[in-house]
């Protein structure tokens, strides 16, 4: 009789095998760097940015005004970043969700703006700027897609560096390029006040003092920032921003000027708020009192108020472009508007009037909010005016979020944004920086508030189970 007690069977060892190729693990798919920028894409993102700054307009005719401004170079540029934002939007479209559906506001509003070519006084040139200005839009849907928020302000910060530093070389340099000249409008409308003159202003590469101002501003406000929580750096941040404060003061932009004051100021005023929690309240209360003082002295007493800001009463011509734009155009259509960058063109009647009653011909309504009625009607600027509230707010909530330090330089930037649109355009209304950094702040934050909301998730129950817990089981 055979001993079998030793014998090696089959059965275990099939088991075995099958229990191998079950238990074989799964190596997970690793994750990407978001902090990450690769040669193209920072590139890419560099040219984008002096694109929106305006690099090409030192190639405009200085004799062509108002309309639809020629520039092939420019043009040439548009199209270039227009290309490349689709193709890497292309490459990244799995990417692209959680941003496209945080930001349905903004879609409604470009929605709108598009739709106004149907009533536009000029559609031709309504549809050549709608295409520039969702050049912005394409790369700030990329870059908040693909990129860490932090780490597309960094390199931003760098697009709006450079840029200074070489309108300053060409202004020390070239001053027949880069330094400003009194225009023939400048001489021909004799009711300009002396500080709007621009003979001696540095311009740089930018074509004119107020872009090159304005770009000084967003390199304190990034800089400032990255010197305030990049502790081990500030060695280089601090000499930074004191080029841009220098260079912003040879542009002679007494609106960029102020506001880089108040952005120090305000990353100061952030400090001292997030270390006194306890005095929170108190200072916001002082700060609340301060600015409605500021107010009421500007109503009371204009003369001098203006006189403490390099300005005139009327704001250098401001406040009657203002007052008829609110008694007679916005009337006018109040619901829809002339079409998007349409009123402020020589094509158009009305704005001849304007110019005719003010003396003055105003590139835009030099107030965002207004400019927005205006072009898009009531329903257009109640939607620009709704995409800066929720930024601001959604920023001020989230300031003291340590994950995400990124946010107080949004916040910042947003209560900027507010300021700069009482007295200038810049609110949703042209192809530039301004645009590309509010859409991009919106994308940014929008999708960190998405995914930073407690995710519920239903409790998993067996096939055939009852969802009432009261329910007993059939037998």
């Amino acid at each position: 009789m055979t001993d079998q007690a030793g014998a090696p069977t089959a059965q275990p060892a099939a088991r075995e095998g099958l229990a191998f190729r079950k238990r074989r693990p799964i190596a997970p798919a690793q994750a990407e760097d978001k902090s990450h920028v690769g040669l193209f894409e920072g590139s890419f993102l560099l040219f984008s940015v002096a694109v929106f700054l305006g690099i090409s307009t030192i190639a405009r005719d200085p004799n062509q005004v108002g309309g639809d401004k020629s520039n092939p170079v420019n043009t040439a540029f548009y199209m270039i970043v227009l290309i490349g934002a689709a193709l890497l939007l292309w490459l990244r479209r799995r990417e692209l969700m959680p941003v496209l559906t945080s930001s349905k506001l903004i879609w409604i509003f470009l929605a709108w703006a598009t739709a106004s070519i149907a009533w536009s006084l000029d559609p031709g040139l309504a549809i050549r700027r709608l295409i520039l200005f969702y050049a912005p839009v394409l790369v700030a849907l990329y870059a908040a897609a693909r990129f860490d928020p932090a780490t597309t302000i960094k390199v931003t910060g760098w697009a709006y560096f450079s840029t200074i530093v070489a309108s300053a070389a060409v202004a020390i340099i070239l001053p027949d390029i880069g330094v400003m000249k009194d225009d023939w409008q400048a001489l021909l409308w004799d009711q300009l006040a002396e500080t709007e003159r621009l003979g001696g202003d540095w311009s740089g590469i930018l074509g004119h003092k107020n872009v090159l101002g304005f770009a000084t501003l967003a390199n304190t406000q990034i800089f400032a920032w990255r010197w305030y929580v990049e502790k081990d750096k500030r060695w280089l941040f601090g000499p930074i921003v004191l080029i841009g404060m220098i260079v912003a003061y040879k542009s002679h932009s007494a609106t960029s000027g102020l506001l880089i004051i108040m952005t120090i100021g305000g990353y100061f005023f952030l400090h001292l708020v997030r270390k006194t929690r306890r005095l929170r309240a108190l200072m916001l209360f002082t700060v609340f009192a301060a600015g409605t003082a500021v107010i009421v002295a500007a109503l009371m007493l204009p003369d001098q108020f203006t006189a403490m800001l390099g300005k005139d009463a009327t704001l250098t011509g401001r406040v009657p472009l203002w007052n008829f734009l609110i008694t007679h155009v916005v009337p006018n259509r109040p619901l829809l508007g002339y079409g998007f960058n349409t009123y402020f063109i020589p094509g158009n009647p009305d704005f001849l009037r304007l110019v005719a009653v003010v003396g003055w011909p105003a590139p835009h309504a030099h107030n965002g909010y207004l400019n927005l009625a205006i072009e898009l009607g009531i329903p257009g600027a109640v939607l620009g005016t709704l995409i800066l509230l929720r930024l601001l707010v959604g920023a001020a909530q989230r300031v003291d979020d340590e994950n995400a330090p990124w946010i107080l330089h949004v916040l910042v930037f947003a209560v900027t944004m507010a300021l700069l649109n009482l007295t200038e355009a810049s609110l949703l209304r042209l192809s530039d920086n301004w645009e590309f950094a509010l859409i991009f702040c919106c994308f940014a934050l929008w999708k960190y508030q998405a995914e930073s909301r407690p995710k519920t998730r239903a409790a998993s129950r067996r096939w055939g189970a009852f969802t009432s817990k009261e329910t007993t089981e059939l037998k």
